[in-house]
């Protein structure tokens, strides 16, 4: 049994059915009054997901001029159905005679914004994800510059914002392709993944004003660097940098357990989602709902067999793994959908008393993350192989039995003769 595991990289964040649409309403609004009218980039996840069908409630916005501070962490609301936002309060604020600059930030609480009113290029420092994954937050920004109508009420200006998705989308499937085995997942977790970060946000008109729709668009997606730096393939792209001290410090997690408390089983030929809820039926108990939003990174280093993962400082270990959490027993009969009671065990914590409970594998990977992508990491457990390595030992989970044969030869009894 060999677990092997697939990469799916959309061009850009995967689309769901009801995030497909592309309306910008543009609406007059009181003479010179700044408000805003919003679009998102679409993604796939639950209601925190943001997308033009699935538009923030509000968000803020921080205005510079001539590299002055205008204004800073203003809120504005969503103005009911519609994609105009309006000021929190109804006080607004005035289209000056030069042109503004707008920063727009939502959900980007894990960091600290930096505003200093003589703005030369924004950063948002100390950006730490949360450590589960039902935890984590889609942090979408935007950037642009707009100048005022020609004063009366016709000529006031609704100004245009388009929102990117900073973070990488990571969601698990798996499935198995052997119907000698039973396998139960309860969980997954990354391992040796960068814990904190420093976004520096677009600067002079490199814009985010280019809703991407169509991810599938050949060039509409951006490249990352060595260390996770983006570099500019379209316009409007903020970058990300790491220190050394928590490139492979980031430990994040996501329970599978459904509403019931159940784990995931794994039925023979069907793939089945962990975390993603693309293409399912979100009311029914197998949905689940807790894709990664991680820090866009790259690590390609090998992971060595037969070596302990522990501590990277003192293993050597420096690749990025994720850990599967999971049971997993021989079957003798053809009904592959539970387990029997004298079933044999091949993989789980002996709890001593003729139960198992969960035991994780490890399954090393190379990364390449990029903001605004969208990442499917599919597990297969396979008729031949290793099934994953033990995370204590570095040894292989599941070891196939093959059979090699030999037979004796006929052995030369007693050699008689018989007189007739």
């Amino acid at each position: 049994m060999k677990l092997k595991l697939f990469l799916m990289t959309a061009a850009t964040m995967a689309l769901v059915s009801s995030c497909s649409s592309d309306d910008v309403i543009k609406d007059n609004a009181e003479a010179n009054a700044i408000t805003f009218s919003v679009t998102a980039n679409n993604a796939s996840r639950s209601s925190s997901m943001y997308c033009n069908n699935n538009m923030p409630n509000d968000f803020k916005v921080w205005a510079e001029v001539d590299g002055k501070s205008y204004f800073a962490g203003e809120q504005y609301d969503r103005d009911g159905s519609t994609s105009k936002y309006l000021p929190n309060g109804g006080e607004y604020r005035y289209w000056p005679s030069t042109a503004v600059r707008f920063y727009a930030l939502k959900d980007y609480d894990q960091g600290n914004f930096n505003w200093d009113g003589n703005m030369t290029q924004p950063t948002l420092t100390g950006f730490t994800p949360a450590t589960t994954a039902d935890a984590q937050k889609d942090f979408i920004y935007a950037y642009n510059s707009g100048v005022r109508g020609d004063g009366d009420k016709n000529g006031a200006k609704t100004q245009e914002l388009n929102f990117r998705h900073a973070l990488s989308q990571i969601v698990f499937k798996a499935e198995k392709k052997n119907s000698k085995i039973y396998v139960e997942i309860e969980g997954v977790t990354i391992k040796n993944v960068a814990s904190q970060g420093t976004f520096t946000f677009p600067k002079g008109t490199d814009y985010t004003t280019d809703n991407f729709v169509n991810h599938n668009n050949a060039n509409t997606a951006p490249t990352t660097g060595a260390e996770g730096q983006q570099t500019n393939q379209r316009s409007g792209l903020g970058t990300w940098t790491f220190t050394d001290d928590n490139k492979l410090a980031g430990n994040y997690t996501v329970s599978v357990l459904n509403a019931e408390n159940k784990p995931v089983v794994l039925l023979e030929d069907t793939p089945t989602n962990l975390t993603n809820n693309e293409g399912v039926d979100l009311d029914k108990a197998e949905s689940y709902k807790k894709s990664f939003m991680l820090m866009p990174q790259k690590n390609d280093v090998d992971y060595t067999p037969a070596t302990p993962i522990g501590d990277p400082a003192t293993t050597g270990q420096k690749c990025t793994y994720f850990l599967l959490n999971c049971r997993i027993w021989n079957l003798t009969s053809d009904e592959n959908s539970f387990v029997a009671a004298n079933e044999v065990n091949l993989w789980g914590t002996n709890n001593g008393d003729g139960t198992y409970g969960y035991k994780q594998l490890l399954v090393p990977v190379k990364i390449n993350w990029e903001q605004g992508k969208k990442y499917i990491y599919t597990f297969i457990f396979n008729d031949k192989g290793n099934g994953g390595y033990d995370p204590e030992t570095g040894k292989d989970v599941l070891i196939p039995i093959e059979l090699n044969v030999t037979v004796d030869d006929f052995a030369l009894g007693t050699e008689e003769t018989e007189n007739l």
